[in-house]
């Protein structure tokens, strides 16, 4: 069930991101792209956003028809991308946070346990209190198998320790 709406929200996300070509045409360029446009040619070229911050690297990405050229849409695109990456992670945070969740409440010798879980780009930490170096390990070891996970921190301590 988590795939498949992953794979709905990233297939809506890209239908958002790169509209058909008959919508890019019909598109209508907002103020700051007409202000952008001083050859008044109705697209952005590179010389013409070069001293935008983030969007002149994002210039390939968005020029969906490769015409070395940004229409409106396209350039909409490029902004959306660099917003983007000004955001948190926070969506894929919160999906890696609960299959951790969900791994650590599957396994027997855990379930029992009050495992905190923190995610930050990936990277998650595991904190609380187990019994022994076994649960320790055991704890580790399912969070850095879940999917989303690029490294496990570990403030887990040893109880009566």
């Amino acid at each position: 069930m988590d795939r498949f709406l992953i794979i709905l929200i990233a297939g809506a996300a890209a239908c958002a991101l790169y509209p058909p070509a008959a919508a890019r045409a019909q598109a209508q360029p907002n103020s700051w792209f007409r202000q952008l446009d001083r050859n008044r040619d109705g697209f952005l070229q590179r010389a013409e956003i070069a001293r935008l911050p983030g969007i002149p690297a994002l210039f390939d990405q968005a020029d969906a028809n490769h015409d070395g050229k940004l229409d409106p849409a396209e350039f909409a695109v490029a902004e959306g991308i660099h917003q983007s990456t000004k955001l948190p992670a926070l969506p894929q945070d919160t999906l890696t946070t609960q299959r951790v969740r969900a791994e650590l409440e599957r396994d027997p010798e855990l379930k029992e346990l009050e495992l905190k879980v923190k995610t930050h780009r990936g990277r998650v930490t595991l904190a609380g209190t187990v019994h022994d170096e076994t649960q320790r390990a055991l704890a580790l070891k399912a969070a850095a198998g879940v999917e989303g996970v690029s490294a496990v921190g570990d403030a887990l301590k040893l109880r009566g320790g």
